[in-house]
């Protein structure tokens, strides 16, 4: 797909439900970073191809072919490719309208929706962009229209998938315990005698119910808990290493690198 962008730079928000910003489609290469905040919009992006990855309050995600996200531009944000080029649509606007509905979306869901009609968000996506390029104030108001069904979209996509990836009670407590006990040493033993459970059967059923071992479970949560520590904190890699269960720091070092790409150090630099 042709990289184009395009700016509106001549319709006032004056009076308008809907301020676009800019959008557009773009491919960018396994290089592409881009770390910003304080901006007073939303970005609304949908993947089209390839992988990007978004780091937005506290959480990291993966972002896939058929998948979108929705931010507030204000907060601290990043998104960049890893290894992969990545193929997008993006539009970011103002809609002091949306706000409340946008705000319960992101405290019920999240800001990562993968949608249950792919094809249908890239034909929506490409709609918005195309009136948009319409700078003219009856096109702005359909395009309010279309955004507010791509919302929908994301609230009815979100809602599909809760309502599938209900687990096991077993799984469940497991998980409990992980978000407890992760900073100890845990064996599988530990997990099933925490959750009442023979160890066998506990591993079959979490994944079975999430598609990751136990113990991939608990290095990611391992890893998501010292990346916090990395951003916010002036521990050392060897203190936060030991706080989040960790305890040698080359494993630490050497299962970040394996996750993110990058080491625990360099991560840290792109925050400061």
């Amino acid at each position: 797909m042709e990289n184009t962008t395009f700016r509106n730079n001549f319709i006032s928000e004056k009076d308008l439900p809907l301020h676009f910003c800019s959008g557009g489609f773009l491919c960018k290469d396994e290089t592409y970073y881009l770390k910003r905040r304080n901006l007073n919009q939303y970005l609304l992006l949908y993947t089209i191809g390839g992988e990007g990855f978004l780091s937005y309050e506290g959480r990291e995600y993966r972002l896939l072919p058929g998948m979108t996200f929705l931010i507030d531009c204000r907060k601290d944000h990043i998104y960049h490719t890893a290894n992969k080029h990545w193929e997008f649509s993006f539009v970011h606007f103002r809609a002091e309208a949306l706000r409340e509905y946008v705000d319960s979306l992101h405290q019920g869901y999240g800001a990562v929706f993968t949608m249950q009609d792919p094809a249908a968000m890239e034909n929506r996506m490409r709609d918005v962009n195309l009136l948009f390029r319409n700078f003219h104030p009856s096109a702005h108001h359909l395009a309010f229209g279309l955004l507010a069904e791509i919302l929908s979209m994301l609230y009815v996509s979100a809602e599909a998938a809760h309502k599938s990836q209900k687990i096991s009670e077993y799984t469940a407590r497991v998980l409990q315990v992980l978000e407890e006990d992760y900073a100890q040493k845990l064996t599988l033993d530990d997990i099933a005698r925490k959750s009442r459970c023979s160890k066998y059967y506990l591993a079959h059923q979490f994944k079975r119910d999430l598609g990751i071992s136990i113990h991939e479970c608990l290095t990611l949560l391992r890893i998501s808990q010292s990346k916090l520590l990395l951003q916010n904190t002036n521990l050392s890699v060897s203190d936060i290493a030991e706080q989040v269960g960790f305890f040698s720091v080359s494993n630490y070092i050497q299962t970040f690198s394996k996750y993110e790409i990058t080491t625990p150090h360099q991560y840290r630099k792109q925050w400061q």
